[in-house]
C-alpha cells in the first residue's frame, strides 16, 4: 500500500533525531544508534508511524534482544549468554 505525503514527511523527519544513516520505518527495523535521540541515552527508541516503525537501540547486543522480543527467533549464539550474565551494559 502506498503512503500518503504526510505519512512520508512525517517518517522523514523522526529519522533525523535516530542520528543513523541507516536508520528506516520497517517491519520490524532495528537500528544500533548510540547517538540516537529518539530515547534516553541507553535506553530503547520507538516511533510507529502507520504500520511501520523506527527503532534504535544503543548497542549490537541490545538490538539482538529487541530483535527476539519482536521477532520470536533466538539471538545469534553467544548474545543471550552476554545478556545473562551482564557481561556487556549499555554505555
Amino acid at each position: 500500500m502506498p503512503i500518503d505525503a504526510t505519512t512520508g514527511r512525517a517518517r522523514a523527519l523522526w529519522q533525523e533525531p535516530a542520528a543513523a544513516p541507516d536508520a528506516v520505518f520497517g517491519t520490524p527495523g532495528v537500528c544500533v544508534a548510540p547517538d540516537s535521540t529518539l530515547a534516553p541515552p541507553s535506553w530503547v527508541g520507538v516511533v510507529t508511524i502507520g504500520e511501520a516503525a523506527l527503532i534504535t537501540v544503543p548497542t549490537a547486543p541490545a538490538a539482538d534482544c529487541v530483535r527476539t522480543g519482536l521477532t520470536g527467533r533466538p539471538p545469534p549464539a553467544g548474545s543471550r549468554r552476554r545478556w545473562a550474565t551482564g557481561s556487556w551494559a549499555p554505555s
